[in-house]
């Protein structure tokens, strides 16, 4: 069985959304920012040829995680699938 994202119907044509509220977009200096402080890091990943630990759909992500927090005295918090990212069967 295929599992994906929960489909969202799209708002009717003409609809204006997220007219007035601009708090889900960043601004143009936060942006700036965020390319300033991801490029170095994005370089260093492509240089060291790193890749991503597979986890499974919905989990809470790769056993690495766990390890790593537990390195650092944390941990992870929850388990099974986040109330956003609900499968349904196709």
């Amino acid at each position: 069985m295929k599992q994906s994202l929960v489909k969202v119907e799209a708002p009717p044509h003409g609809t204006q959304v997220l007219a007035d509220d601009h708090a889900h977009f960043v601004s143009a200096e936060e942006l700036d920012a965020s390319w300033r402080i991801f490029t170095p890091a994005l370089h260093e990943l492509q240089q060291r040829r790193a890749t991503p630990h597979p986890y499974p759909f919905g989990s809470r992500g790769p056993a690495a995680a766990d390890e790593l927090a537990r390195r650092y005295g944390m941990s992870k918090f929850g388990g099974g699938l986040t109330p956003y990212v609900q499968p349904f069967s196709q």
